[in-house]
């Protein structure tokens, strides 16, 4: 993916994340981690991960789901979502 497009997807991951749990995007980095620096409990998880799938037509397994750690393991697996190689 070209820089530009990364940096667009990162930004929206973001801002998913930072609706998801309520707090100002510009708090969220790639690499905040989504329990000890958000606050994400399960069920904000499954709901950040609903959101992704449904803003970027993708489709997330529970096992990719349960290994998403950071915002940038997030945005790496959209992108190979994305790529078609599946998550």
């Amino acid at each position: 993916m070209q820089t530009q497009e990364a940096g667009a997807l990162a930004q929206q991951v973001i801002q998913i994340a930072a609706d998801t749990v309520d707090i100002p995007a510009d708090r969220i980095s790639l690499d905040s981690e989504f329990q000890t620096d958000l606050g994400f409990d399960s069920l904000h998880l499954m709901d950040f991960i609903m959101a992704v799938e449904e803003r970027f037509d993708v489709s997330v397994s529970d096992e990719t789901a349960e290994k998403i750690k950071t915002v940038r393991q997030a945005v790496d697996a959209i992108e190979r979502a994305i790529a078609g190689k599946g998550i």
